[in-house]
């Protein structure tokens, strides 16, 4: 099939638009014509007929940069339109993704699965705002955790770049009173600041309605433009407006308290050894 010939515009001279060359052409032509009244006619049918002709070129290019030129949509940016799914996770590999810290995050059987830590998957391609993001996964025990981050404001170097700066909403059914010791949050106003579905230490989770381990849980998170509200298995159990209620600082582990931006990147938490998360969707969809 033969491709079709593209017509490129006329290029006129720098800084001087066609319609501006237009009208410049219109009022020369009726000066030259009347200063020029005396010619010989035929010297004067030879002017007008130059200028007639420079006039119909110039129209045309006119015509064919507006055909020529598309409207700009945004479909340049290469983000997914309002309210249509995109998936962040392919199910086969982490095309997209960056791993940094100790521990992996790998695929396996159509799962992303963490092992070891403290690490941190993100999401390299774009920062989200303004969106609903979908996080379907199972826990393999009760003291399973992990963590999916949001609103991180610049890619991160180390995974408590993205502590302190994002916020992590919380995966983790339990507090491990063996090996970590609660603060005097926990003590005073229990644990649901730091277990599933609380934005870290900083906003508290509701009520606690993540199934038991090896139940598909499908959480969602959405971002609306200061307001983080946070909805799992159906139910909300947290809704949270930047830096309202926000409870001091009780331990290194705890992030910085301040504000964070209203889009940023999103990552994926890997804790420690043996604790595995396994997650099988990972999509958004933008809302505005």
């Amino acid at each position: 099939m033969q491709r079709a010939k593209k017509t490129r515009p006329l290029v006129f001279p720098d800084g001087l638009p066609r319609k501006f060359l237009l009208v410049l052409l219109v009022v020369g032509f009726k000066d030259i014509n009347l200063k020029n009244r005396y010619k010989k006619d035929y010297e004067m049918k030879r002017f007008r007929i130059l200028i007639a002709f420079i006039m119909i070129i110039s129209f045309l290019g006119c015509v064919q940069d507006s055909a020529v030129a598309p409207e700009q949509t945004g479909a340049g940016s290469g983000k997914t339109p309002v309210g249509e799914r995109q998936l962040l996770f392919n199910g086969t590999d982490l095309e997209g993704w960056e791993h940094i810290g100790p521990g992996r995050v790998y695929v396996e059987d159509g799962l992303m699965k963490t092992e070891g830590g403290m690490g941190l998957l993100w999401y390299t391609g774009e920062k989200f705002g303004d969106c609903t993001l979908k996080v379907v996964y199972t826990t393999t025990s009760v003291n399973d955790n992990s963590g999916i981050f949001i609103r991180i404001p610049n890619p991160p170097k180390d995974p408590w770049q993205a502590v302190n700066t994002g916020f992590e909403v919380q995966i983790q059914a339990s507090w491990p009173v063996e090996t970590h010791e609660r603060s005097e949050q926990q003590r005073t106003q229990g644990d649901d600041w730091h277990l599933t579905g609380a934005i870290y230490s900083l906003s508290k989770a509701e009520k606690q309605v993540q199934k038991p381990a090896g139940e598909w849980n499908t959480m969602e998170i959405t971002l609306d433009d200061d307001r983080t509200i946070i909805h799992l298995n159906g139910e909300k159990v947290n809704d949270y407006l930047d830096m309202t209620r926000v409870p001091l600082r009780g331990y290194d582990y705890e992030p910085v308290r301040g504000p964070r931006p209203r889009e940023g990147y999103i990552g994926v938490q890997n804790h420690h050894e043996p604790q595995t998360v396994h997650f099988k969707e990972i999509s958004v969809v933008r809302n505005k």
